[in-house]
């Protein structure tokens, strides 16, 4: 259970990088995913202040919420960050996948 919680808030954390990630690009195309990444904030906050809340429940609704983000044409498949430094988008980009490959793996446990 202690692993549970932990891997709640390790992905509490997670949703709020890359929110603020597809915020700051401000590309309306991932506008479902923000609004989407902002209920699971919200489950996740309501689950931490519930002593009672079925964690086994959450991780059910958090999985299908974040496999919505994914369709075969549009949403997170097809985005990537732009920048006219090579490097920069480079290392942005890696940083962004890197969030989404953890988000995935704590995810995959549950």
């Amino acid at each position: 259970m202690n692993q549970d919680l932990a891997d709640i808030r390790s992905l509490d954390h997670l949703l709020r990088s890359l929110y603020t990630i597809l915020k700051n690009e401000k590309d309306p195309e991932t506008r479902y995913a923000e609004r989407t990444i902002g209920r699971m904030g919200n489950n996740i906050g309501i689950a931490l202040s519930d002593e009672l809340a079925d964690l086994c429940e959450l991780y059910t609704i958090l999985k299908a919420d974040y496999k919505s983000l994914f369709p075969p044409r549009s949403g997170l498949t097809d985005f990537y960050i732009r920048r006219e430094d090579a490097f920069l988008q480079c290392r942005l980009n890696a940083d962004y996948k890197n969030i989404l490959s953890q988000i995935k793996e704590i995810l995959d446990r549950h």
